[in-house]
């Protein structure tokens, strides 16, 4: 796919500030997952304000104004944890339980974002989205 992944560590907003500042037309930035919100919140911003496309893990963001995200659902896997935890509580081993996965995985698109970018989103995306944001 010829892509070039350029990693940067941030540890605040004056580091994510000048490493936003590096960013061109036709990049991208995956937002890493577990980051402060007030960074993650920061991306979206100028994501919007120099419209490059912002990518996440969760789909919290989407709402936020993020173009894409693919990860678990966090709801999803509370469920998983308390049936765990449910399973302990009435005597099983922890360590004979089995490792589990995420169950569910979530495509979330912002069409909106899509559409300010000038991004036509493919239909192929449109069918497999779990949610939309307009």
């Amino acid at each position: 796919m010829k892509l070039e992944v350029s990693p940067k560590g941030l540890a605040d907003a004056g580091e994510l500030k000048r490493a936003l500042a590096e960013v061109r037309r036709g990049d991208a930035v995956l937002a890493p997952e577990g980051s402060s919100p007030e960074l993650t919140i920061a991306i979206i911003e100028q994501s919007l304000a120099v419209r490059f496309p912002a990518v996440f893990g969760t789909a919290l963001w989407i709402g936020y104004g993020g173009l894409v995200s693919y990860g678990p659902d966090y709801y999803a896997q509370g469920v998983q944890a308390a049936a765990l935890v449910a399973k302990i509580l009435r005597g099983a081993r922890p360590q004979d339980l089995p490792v589990e996965g995420a169950e569910r995985i979530d495509l979330a698109v912002n069409l909106k974002t899509a559409d300010l970018f000038g991004l036509s989103v493919p239909r192929k995306i449109l069918l497999r989205a779990d949610a939309f944001r307009r």
